[in-house]
């Protein structure tokens, strides 16, 4: 063994050599007849397989409830369509018996009748127009299809046309003292 200057000499790890751990026993494979460790039963490739399948069957488990729960579940954000609307105050309504006003972001008209608030979808209930946006007719007070001819008046109610009912009505509730909220989901009127 030759040293060059300012290196250690290389040790030969061959056959005739011993090294500090030689001195300690260590426990070979043959010896304690499992990689798990002293103490433990044996660990094999099948054990370790069966742990391998059941953590992923348990992960997409997990996955499969979380988008299953995120798709029957899932969030609508404030004020957009398809979400909840906060309309405000009692006083910021339109008045008994007035002009509706129609809310392009939630695609509804809101009116106020002698039967309360509705909120009414913008689309037209006949089938063969492709979805026709209505119109308040002023001087008629009453909505009407500019496609159709279909007539509705102030609460909604279908009175002439080829439409096949009433227009669509969005939910509507007090939330907190007098301040009135909807939710996007209709029901057919």
């Amino acid at each position: 063994m030759t040293a060059q200057p300012g290196l250690q000499p290389q040790r030969n790890w061959g056959e005739g050599a011993k090294s500090a751990t030689a001195d300690r026993a260590l426990p070979t494979l043959e010896q304690s007849g499992s990689l798990a460790g002293p103490g433990r039963e044996k660990f094999d490739r099948r054990e370790l397989l069966t742990y391998v399948w059941v953590g992923t069957l348990a992960a997409l488990t997990v996955g499969s409830g979380v988008a299953g729960y995120q798709f029957l579940y899932p969030r609508r954000p404030a004020n957009k369509f398809r979400g909840r609307f906060y309309l405000g105050a009692a006083a910021n309504l339109p008045q008994t018996g007035s002009d509706p006003l129609l809310n392009r972001e939630g695609r509804f008209w809101l009116a106020n009748s002698e039967n309360g608030v509705h909120a009414f979808y913008h689309l037209c209930t006949h089938s063969w127009g492709g979805g026709t946006k209505l119109r308040w007719v002023l001087e008629k007070d009453r909505f009407e299809c500019p496609v159709c001819g279909s007539k509705f008046n102030l609460e909604g109610h279908y009175f002439d046309g080829p439409a096949p009912r009433s227009l669509d009505q969005f939910a509507i509730e007090i939330v907190v003292g007098s301040h009135y909220c909807f939710r996007n989901s209709s029901h057919r009127g």
